[in-house]
């Protein structure tokens, strides 16, 4: 294994999958790329609603800024935990798709579960993990340390 990409669905605190994700790369000797993904603005006809429009895009912009200003905050936590040239990706768009564009130079995705609060919904990790063609790991709440005393397969059927 030489690349793998941790889906960060946060950049303000770094959620399991992250660490989780890290701590593998080092062990493994991978690459490790970290891609937080901004949701693009609700596409509307500017003559509708030009107000509405104009502050959405206003949003992602800065949100955008926010993400790559982390950068610096993944690269330490990543050589901290062992990873010796650590990426940081930022992009725009529904979360499967981007992920399943960037999933193409890489081996492994790593994303995480979220609790029950979290925004990561149970039907969107499932859109990750099929529309991806590459192995996913789905790391629980909380875990940090790579551990496989568990582990569910599952597999479509495709070569």
């Amino acid at each position: 294994m030489h690349a793998i990409l941790a889906h960060a669905n946060t950049f303000k605190d770094w959620t399991s999958s992250v660490p989780f994700a890290a701590r593998l790369a080092a062990e493994l000797d991978a690459n490790l790329t970290g891609a937080y993904v901004c949701p693009a603005p609700i596409a509307v006809s500017p003559f509708e609603v030009p107000d509405a429009y104009v502050l959405a895009v206003a949003e992602t912009r800065n949100l955008e800024e926010l993400a790559y200003a982390s950068r610096d905050s993944f690269q330490a936590l990543a050589r901290a935990l062992g990873v010796k040239k650590p990426r940081w990706q930022v992009a725009e768009g529904y979360v499967p798709e981007v992920l399943a564009r960037l999933a193409n130079r890489h081996d492994l995705l790593v994303v995480g579960r979220g609790d029950r609060e979290s925004s990561e919904s149970p039907a969107r990790i499932g859109r990750i993990v099929l529309e991806n063609e590459l192995p996913c790991l789905i790391v629980p709440p909380g875990s940090i340390q790579p551990s496989f005393d568990c582990i569910a397969l599952a597999w479509n059927g495709s070569p």
